[in-house]
């Protein structure tokens, strides 16, 4: 299990830098942290495959070998209007802590999640990612919120982490901090150090 006090540290540090980026205006309804991965020793690994998950099914994996790229927060009161058709009540049950996610949403996404052809419409190069393309970073955050964000949103806020944690290939593309396989405090620890100092912290240094 991961240390909750890590996870705090984790949120912290990512909202810390969120805020130092020159990309994220106050008024922005959800901000991301775009990680520099030139650099191999520098790159996460997508983090929410089991190691069973990644032997027995390596074929199906979309993420797999693509490294976290972006990371993206939803502040708690942006959470339900980012969603086009958010659900009358959020599931929630006494004899189950997954069911309700308290708090801002974190998410951390792989750098193929969001190929160029979603832009451009190129079946050819489907594992580019828009991060080569040169895009405004309006753009940017309205190709996450619409081919991602959304969706993972919206499980989150009527499943909790039930769509993560009770399925062997999650349903969501986004990896909370809480998720990360393997699942223990020291590799969180290992992926803080390597976002901060990764950080792209300049909207012109993205591309």
């Amino acid at each position: 299990m991961i240390n909750e006090e890590t996870i705090k540290r984790f949120k912290d540090i990512v909202k810390r830098l969120m805020k130092k980026a020159d990309y994220n205006p106050s008024g922005s309804p959800f901000d991301i942290l775009v990680l520099d991965i030139r650099k191999r020793e520098d790159r996460i690994a997508y983090c929410a495959y089991e190691k069973t998950a990644k032997i027995l099914f390596t074929d199906s994996l979309r993420f797999l070998g693509s490294p976290i790229r972006v990371i993206v927060r939803v502040p708690k009161k942006n959470r339900e209007a980012l969603v086009s058709c958010p659900r009358e009540k959020t599931v929630k049950t006494d004899d189950e802590p997954l069911a309700h996610y308290k708090g801002d949403v974190y998410l951390m996404y792989s750098n193929n999640a969001f190929p160029d052809r979603l832009v451009t419409g190129n079946n050819n190069t489907n594992h580019a990612s828009i991060f080569s393309l040169g895009l405004p970073v309006d753009k940017i955050k309205e190709v996450i919120l619409e081919n991602m964000l959304k969706y993972d949103l919206d499980l989150i806020n009527n499943w909790g982490l039930m769509p993560i944690v009770y399925e062997t290939i999650p349903f969501i593309a986004g990896v909370p901090p809480e998720t990360i396989e393997p699942n223990r405090t020291d590799y969180l620890e290992k992926i803080i150090g390597k976002i901060s100092r990764t950080a792209i912290l300049k909207e012109k240094d993205i591309h």
